[in-house]
């Protein structure tokens, strides 16, 4: 198992209730596993805010150790995991 440090947005974090979190995982689990166990662990009301509405998609952008990851990326022990909602400009 490993264990990973997530600091959660400013959305997610308000509606788990705090700012960080610390998930353990299986060996060779992806972002996208943390996301799944995330969403199993805090339920339908972070799944809603996690992907779109078809849950098709993930909303939010990755970061491992402040480097931008796809969701493919696997993770390893003590990894800081950051998701932020992209942002638009124009």
């Amino acid at each position: 198992m490993i264990t990973v440090k997530v600091k959660l947005s400013a959305t997610l974090g308000q509606e788990i209730g705090v700012s960080k979190i610390e998930v353990s995982l299986p060996e060779k689990s992806s972002i996208m596993d943390l996301v799944h166990e995330i969403s199993r662990l805090y339920g339908d009301r972070v799944d809603k805010i996690l992907f779109d509405a078809r849950r098709r998609s993930f909303k939010f952008v990755s970061f491992v150790n402040r480097s931008r990851r796809l969701t493919g990326e696997i993770l390893n022990d003590g990894d800081e995991v950051r998701f932020l909602l992209p942002t638009g400009g124009g």
